[in-house]
């Protein structure tokens, strides 16, 4: 791959919060998460120069959509699509990008998300949920431990509710920095998200339990019968018929408990 910096002249953007995967080992392993992969359509936020692309190929996707906004990455990428007539190049900003307009079936997201957007990405993608297979991410290891954190934990909070309302989450692996150029200086993990069962339903009420979290968690050293104020009426009343105590702050709550709350919102 350093031959390829050199050829296609890139730079790694401090902006693009650019570290390009340069462990084949690691590569494989993110691939080898991906459940299914055989006729499937993938798609891969921030392909780079294709450090995971090239194993994601092998997996012998139906569609294999890259998209990459550094304009430097392009070329490579295209030149790697005249090898591989299932590899689509779309040079488009993954904040901004509508994926459902890129397929009409479900799809499987990839990416070694660039750690400046990775939750702004997240939550994008829990929005349009129902039309995703599952996820395998790259996180900085401390976004992984807050999508994972269970309620009680100093890291729990409106991302762990989020993710875990909608999705099954696992731990895959941890990876150190010295499986990128340039390396940064925090351990990554890779995480696998996958909607549940009953996805389409808890859709529901999903815009309403942002609302309540996002709420209480910037108050979240309150109590509940303080912060949810202006929300319901009678707070104490809707916390007593759920079963929670109105002195329970947000991080004690699972968020089986908002999706309580969000049912009289």
């Amino acid at each position: 791959m350093a031959n390829d910096f050199e050829k296609y002249n890139i730079r790694p953007s401090k902006k693009l919060g650019q570290n390009f995967l340069i462990d084949k080992n690691i590569a494989a392993n993110i691939a080898s998460r991906i459940s299914s992969p055989k006729n499937k359509i993938l798609l891969e936020i921030g392909s780079g120069l294709g450090g995971l692309t090239e194993f994601l190929l092998k997996l012998e996707p139906k569609r294999l959509i890259a998209v990459e906004y550094d304009r430097g990455c392009i070329p490579y990428l295209h030149d790697l699509k005249m090898h591989f007539n299932e590899l689509d190049v779309v040079a488009e900003d993954a904040l901004t990008i509508d994926e459902r307009a890129l397929t009409q079936e479900p799809f499987i997201i990839v990416s070694n998300l660039p750690y400046n957007i990775s939750v702004v990405l997240l939550i994008k993608w829990l929005d349009i949920i129902t039309s995703i297979d599952h996820m395998v991410l790259m996180f900085q290891k401390e976004v992984a431990d807050r999508i994972l954190a269970q309620p009680g934990s100093k890291t729990y909070g409106v991302v762990s509710v989020f993710v875990q309302y909608l999705c099954d989450v696992t731990k895959c692996f941890d990876v150190s920095p010295s499986a990128f150029f340039p390396a940064p200086t925090i351990m990554s993990t890779v995480v696998k998200i996958t909607p549940k069962k009953d996805v389409a339903e808890l859709v529901k009420h999903y815009q309403k339990i942002k609302i309540i979290c996002n709420k209480t968690f910037n108050q979240r050293r309150k109590m509940l019968r303080n912060t949810l104020q202006g929300l319901f009426d009678s707070p104490e009343d809707i916390l007593k018929q759920v079963g929670i105590s109105g002195e329970t702050r947000p991080e004690q709550l699972s968020p089986a408990d908002f999706a309580a709350l969000a049912r009289f919102l």
